[in-house]
């Protein structure tokens, strides 16, 4: 072989291995090119991911900023209205011991009164009972008296009919010797 032809192989075989290092280094360009490719549309689809997650944190966080105003609003409100209630059964309370106050000192007072009728009526009782007494024993006595003379006016009027009529008495099988014993012993027990 002469040294042109051996020049030429080595140039043939410096191309080759030229056309391989240019096809690996395209190769490997298109495929650093692929690969910034796909990071550049990853690194968009993060950014994007991130623009989306930072609007639905602020979206979130707006949304429990304006739940957290509406609750504490709530809670002033109801807040509000307890204490307005807690006034109103506070007044209602005072209003409830100042009539029970009033009752209280009415009730007292009735009751002064009724206990000063009840001393005037048992007052006027205890005279009624001390002349009811005095007018009972009065007429006990006039009863007493009134049947002590018609006793005796009995006794003298059966001791008349005795005597008067003291045959016939033994006509008819009395003996008025018995019933003047019988006549003492009734006597003897009517007595007042």
């Amino acid at each position: 072989m002469n040294p042109t032809e051996n020049q030429l192989a080595r140039f043939k075989t410096e191309n080759e291995m030229l056309k391989l290092s240019v096809y690996n280094h395209t190769d490997a360009c298109r495929r650093i090119k692929i690969e910034r490719t796909d990071l550049q549309d990853r690194l968009e689809d993060a950014k994007n991911k991130s623009e989306q997650n930072k609007l639905f944190g602020n979206d979130v966080a707006e949304s429990l900023t304006r739940n957290l105003k509406e609750a504490q609003a709530k809670k002033e409100l109801e807040e509000h209205d307890f204490k307005n209630q807690i006034n109103s059964l506070l007044r209602k309370i005072e209003q409830l011991e100042n009539t029970i106050t009033e009752e209280r000192a009415a009730k007292k007072v009735e009751m002064e009164l009724k206990d000063e009728k009840i001393r005037v009526l048992q007052n006027k009782v205890d005279s009624m009972e001390e002349v009811y007494q005095n007018v009972l024993a009065d007429s006990f006595d006039n009863l007493g008296q009134e049947v002590n003379n018609l006793q005796v006016e009995f006794e003298d009027e059966a001791l008349d009919y005795l005597n008067k009529y003291g045959s016939m008495l033994l006509d008819m099988g009395l003996s008025p010797a018995a019933l003047k014993a019988e006549f003492s012993n009734i006597k003897g027990r009517v007595r007042l």
